[in-house]
């Protein structure tokens, strides 16, 4: 087996397949999202400076069709409280962690 194939069958490479999360909108309420894992160049652009997470909620937050549900500026016009955790989820399901831990690392670097 070469690399490629060794990266592939171990599940090296960016998922295709949307993940479910749940979000809380207001007390008692939430919602089910879809969220897609991004290619690493892809989640660095989406992270890099200047850091906006409007940008990164566009990208990741996906429907069944796995296509973007919203734009930036429409992510940007979400409540603190659901795009914080929206935010959250997309590091999550991207295996970086949440963006309160980025910035304790990147504090620390």
């Amino acid at each position: 087996m070469n690399l490629i194939e060794t990266l592939q069958s171990g599940g090296a490479f960016a998922s295709t397949e949307a993940q479910k999360r749940q979000i809380k909108l207001a007390k008692n309420k939430t919602a089910d999202v879809l969220v897609r894992e991004l290619p690493d160049a892809e989640f660095r652009k989406k992270v890099g400076a200047p850091y906006d997470r409007s940008n990164l909620i566009a990208a990741c937050v996906v429907g069944e069709d796995g296509k973007p549900l919203m734009s930036a500026e429409q992510a940007a016009q979400l409540k603190v409280s659901v795009a914080r955790d929206l935010e959250r989820i997309c590091f999550e399901v991207n295996g970086a962690g949440d963006q309160t831990e980025s910035d304790e690392q990147a504090g620390k670097s």
